[in-house]
Parts: C-alpha cells; structure tokens; sequence
C-alpha cells in the first residue's frame, strides 16, 4: 500500500475513533432508572454501555443526571463541593464531539443548566446566572441547526422558569446578553413537549412532567394550574418513580386533598434499589399525621 494512502487511512481511523454521543437504546433504559433513583442499576448499565462503546460520551450526561439529582435531593453542600468538578471534566470531553449531531450542544447545555439548577439551591446565583447564559447560548445555537429536537425545548423550559427565580440583584447576569424568562414561559415550553414528544422522543416525557410539577408546586403555585398537572400525573403510572411520587403527593396535599396523598406515598417506591428520598417519609408523616 503506498505511503500516503496508508497515512490517509490511519488519519480516517483516527478521526472515526473519536468520541461519539449515541444516545442508544441502552442509554435510554439507563436515564430511564436514573430518572426513577435505581443509581445502581444505571451504573450496571453506564459501565456496559462503557465496555461495549467506550467512545460514546452519552455517558457523561447520564453521570451527570446522577450528580444532580443526589444534590437536588440531598441537598448537602459538603456533597455539592466533592461533585462539582466533575462538570468541567465532562464539558472538555463533550466540547470534542462531533459538531453534525444534536446532542453535541445539548449535553453541554443540559450539563451547564442541571449544575445551575444545583446552585440555586445553594443560593450561589451569580455561578448560576453564568452558567444560564452559557446553556442559553448553546440550546439557542442548537435551535437553528436542529429545529425539531424536542430535547431543547424541554431544558429551554426549564431555563426560562429558572430565570424567574434569579433574584433581582443578579439578573443583570443574564439580561445584559439579552436573555428574558418568566415561569409560566417555561410551563407552556413544558408542556408544548408533552404534547409533541411522540414515540421518537417519548423517553423525557417522564422528566418534562417532573419538571412542569415541581414549577408549579414551587414556583408558580397557581390552583388551575395545579389542578391540570395533577390530572397529568393521574394519567400516568407513577408507582415506579420517586419524584413523580413526590410532586402528585405534594399537589395532594397542597390541594387538600390529604387521603389521595397518603394512597400515593403508602405505596411510594423505597428499598435498597432506590437512591434514599428521606422527603417522601416526611411527607408520609405528615400525611399520617393529617389522618389524626
């Protein structure tokens, strides 16, 4: 074989091994028990998912699901400090991705908007505010490219109720680049994804109605609202999920309606397949407690 067709070869081999994001059907069923808190069956899943395709960087968002949510649940700082490196870790990875595919900018969207959302718990508004604009650059560029990823707009609705929550001595953050949300912006995005998730995108559907219950119940605390989203909820089996569990028990109970809440948290998924949601106890107790 000629020199240089050898080296054009090994230049094309090179370049094919490259880091690939392939969101695959593995990768689906491991954010699926992500998103349900079985961390340990979606660890079995991300380290086959590793052995088979090490160089699928899907991974990376998936681990950085797990980070999230520990510290959305936990809400332990001493546990925020020791994750919180592994967000620049993932994004230099992510940033050598392939430019020709959605999840290119998603993930690092997603990966910037989950850390900020971390933040607002931890009242650091000014990272998070950075790290709003930063998502908002990316999901926007995403837009243009891959109008129809529905993806995007699911975090966009997320981004647009956070920017809500910013408060006012910070927002010059995000509005000095010309970025503007309200919550009942990122409701209607929201929903707009339930409605057009379809088969292909059907896997968030679980995670945009998490999100639009917990805005609601959180954020907006408006009674139709409320109402709208409980019936959703009421649609849905929802035994298998901790945080779908928490936001229809917590519109239960914000409701009145304490026998519904108290069904619903009996039966709420625990045991050692489930990252712990001491919450859920609380709200059990107080649900029992309600019955006196």
């Amino acid at each position: 074989m000629p020199v240089k067709i050898l080296f054009s070869f090994l230049l094309f081999a090179g370049l094919s091994a490259r880091a690939a994001f392939d969101f695959n059907s593995s990768c689906k069923v491991a954010y699926g028990h992500i998103l349900s808190l079985r961390f340990e069956k979606g660890k079995e899943l991300i380290a086959a998912e590793k052995k088979k395709n090490p160089q699928n960087s899907a991974v990376l968002l998936l681990e950085n699901y797990m980070d999230f949510l520990t510290l959305f649940i936990s809400e332990e700082k001493k546990q925020f400090d020791s994750l919180e490196k592994n967000r620049s870790l993932r994004l230099k990875i992510l940033e050598k991705e392939s430019k020709g595919n959605p999840w290119y900018l998603y993930a690092q969207a997603e990966i910037n908007l989950q850390w900020a959302f971390a933040r607002l718990k931890f009242s650091e508004y000014l990272a998070a505010a950075t790290e709003i604009n930063k998502a908002y650059d990316l999901l926007k560029e995403n837009e243009k490219k891959f109008p129809a990823f529905i993806p995007g707009k699911k975090s966009f609705g997320l981004l647009h109720a956070l920017i809500g929550t910013i408060p006012d001595e910070y927002k010059w953050v995000v509005e000095m680049v010309g970025i503007t949300g309200t919550v009942r912006q990122g409701v209607g995005e929201l929903k707009e994804v339930l409605e057009k998730s379809g088969e292909e995108y059907e896997f968030i559907a679980d995670e945009a109605l998490f999100l639009l219950s917990f805005i609601e119940l959180n954020l907006d605390n408006d009674e139709e609202e409320l109402k709208q989203v409980s019936g959703l909820l009421d649609k849905k089996n929802i035994s298998g999920s901790p945080l779908l569990v928490y936001t229809a028990a917590s519109i239960a109970v914000h409701t009145g309606k304490g026998d519904k809440a108290l069904q619903l948290l009996s039966k709420r998924p625990q045991g050692k397949d489930y990252f712990p949601f001491h919450y859920l106890d609380y709200l059990h107790g107080v649900a029992l407690l309600n019955k006196l």
